[in-house]
């Protein structure tokens, strides 16, 4: 990365920019349209798709500092415990599961229609435990993160990996 000069800008300027009213349009994402990708998308156990407000990546920060995403954990499969610096509201959207907190944490069963919050740093994994798949809406602060030069992931179990850079 190179070294840019810095500029200034008047106070009432930097004021008034903050000021004004941005109006962002509403957005409607149709489940039949999100199930068709879903279908077809690859099942990576941190994600599945990213909902864009623009449909290019520049969308991806739906609204300030935050991103939505769809996770999905097929039938009978988990993820690995992680934590990492941004937090998450998981929407359970089908299916069910246990959500595990900490190395030997707590556990608890998640089901359509549950709403969890993890926050930033708490240990997570998800076991799928229905015959569908385990969908979860996902509201994070992602892009906030990033923007802040704060995006730190950590896998337990791997030394290495604490405060690394996701």
């Amino acid at each position: 990365m190179s070294l840019r000069v810095g500029d200034y800008v008047r106070y009432a300027d930097y004021r008034a920019h903050f000021d004004a009213d941005v109006a962002r349009p509403p957005v409607l994402w149709r489940r039949k349209d999100l199930l068709k990708v879903l279908d077809a998308a690859d099942k990576d156990e941190r994600g599945t798709v990213a909902l864009s407000s623009t449909g290019t990546i520049d969308g991806l920060t739906i609204m300030d500092g935050l991103s939505m995403t769809v996770q999905v954990v097929p039938a009978g499969s988990s993820t690995r415990l992680h934590s990492h610096s941004w937090w998450h509201l998981f929407i359970i959207q089908s299916g069910h599961g246990v959500v595990w907190f900490g190395d030997g944490g707590d556990e608890a069963p998640v089901q359509a229609g549950d709403l969890l919050l993890v926050p930033a740093w708490s240990d997570h994994a998800f076991r799928c435990s229905s015959e569908d798949a385990l969908v979860m809406a996902v509201l994070g602060n992602l892009p906030q993160q990033a923007r802040l030069s704060n995006k730190l992931a950590r896998e337990p179990g791997d030394p290495m990996a604490v405060g690394k850079r996701a």
